[in-house]
């Protein structure tokens, strides 16, 4: 503990003490207990009091000990006292057998994984107290089909819904400002969610594979996209991002197989790797002239028929239309000066095309 005069250390009972079932390392200090692991494991329904007494000396129960539960497959219910104010990393990860958890108002953290693999939990209500949750809390949990966010929590960590194939649909409160890596990844039933203004930041692959997803706005708040945000999302039919974004990530809409339009923003300077590929349902796409870069593969199979390319391009890359097999025309600028190796590959509709004099090199 740190005290005005610096570090203390203080006595605490250096085995678990059982009492009523549930095991506590006792802080007799400051009279606080931490639920512990209990070596035979917990089953059943389990009560975590706000306080115990032992040896005529009540101690405020303030915290779930990491791992204390971990892997009791035998638990069939949680409640948790309203004096603890931290759940530990890994305190539930593997309780497949827990189907619903409260989390009480005092409490403000909840750790890492904490309830990973809880794969009969339904459904999670957290009160108001909790400010912080820790990376991949409820990863894989099959069976969590709602949940409810308070507007203490600023962000939604990596990982955090990641695997919830039950997952229906979640309202993220106006409190948050980031959205991690893969926080909605593999959510194959999450069909809507509302991304509100006070969001600046949303990670790398955080809607990877949410094929029931079909409409998403996102807010003008929003300055930093990650890398594959959509990808493999193939019910997405409908996509609105904010007119300052400046790149659209690689792999962005890989595989996003019914997305029939896309607006460009006219701030885009960027279009990476992978972008368009496979959205064999893209039949037309404007590209705006502030774009001055196509990556790799960028519109690779997707279902353009035609093509123009602004003029501020310069390089058309590697693989850029290959496997279009809907593409009949392309009209190349004169500020093109190379061509990528099998840019337009296995295009088996494009009849002909007009090279401009500036191309300089044309690639395998």
């Amino acid at each position: 503990l740190l005290t005005d005069s610096g570090f203390y250390f203080y006595a605490s009972f250096p085995d678990p003490i059982e009492i009523d079932g549930v095991c506590y390392t006792l802080i007799s200090k400051v009279k606080k207990a931490e639920v512990t692991y209990k070596p035979n494991g917990y089953i059943g329904s389990v009560v975590i009091p706000a306080s115990v007494i032992f040896n005529g000396v009540e101690y405020s129960v303030t915290s779930i000990q990491e791992r204390a539960f971990a892997y009791c497959t035998g638990l069939t219910s949680i409640a948790i006292g309203n004096n603890v104010t931290g759940i530990g990393n890994l305190s539930f990860v593997g309780c497949i057998n827990l189907t619903s958890v409260t989390i009480p108002n005092n409490v403000t953290t909840i750790g890492d994984m904490a309830f990973k693999d809880c794969s009969s939990l339904t459904s999670v209500i957290i009160s108001a107290g909790v400010t912080s949750l820790g990376n991949d809390v409820f990863l894989s949990c099959y069976k969590l089909t709602s949940i409810n966010l308070p507007n203490t929590l600023t962000s939604i960590p990596q990982g955090t819904f990641c695997g919830c194939s039950s997952l229906l649909s979640i309202t993220i409160p106006n409190s948050v400002t980031s959205i991690g890596d893969g926080a909605f990844a593999s959510c194959v039933s999450l069909a809507s969610i509302t991304i509100p203004n006070s969001v600046k930041s949303i990670g790398i692959n955080v809607f990877w594979q949410c094929t029931s997803l079909t409409s998403v706005v996102i807010p003008n708040s929003v300055t930093s996209i990650g890398s594959g945000l959509f990808q493999l999302c193939t019910g997405l039919t409908y996509v609105s991002f904010p007119d300052h974004i400046t790149t659209i990530e690689s792999s962005a809409f890989l595989g996003c197989s019914s997305l029939a339009s896309f607006n460009i923003p006219n701030s885009v300077t960027s279009i990476k790797s992978y972008a368009f590929k496979g959205c064999t349902s893209l039949t037309s796409i404007i590209i705006p002239n502030s774009v001055t870069s196509i990556g790799w593969s960028a519109f690779s199979g997707s279902g353009v028929t035609a093509f123009t390319f602004p003029a501020s391009v310069s390089t058309i890359g590697n693989y850029s239309f290959s496997g279009c097999s809907s593409l009949s025309s392309v009209t190349i600028p004169n500020s093109v000066t190379s061509i990528g190796r099998n840019a337009f590959a296995d295009c088996t509709s494009l009849s002909s095309i007009t090279i401009p004099h500036n191309v300089t090199a044309i690639g395998d």
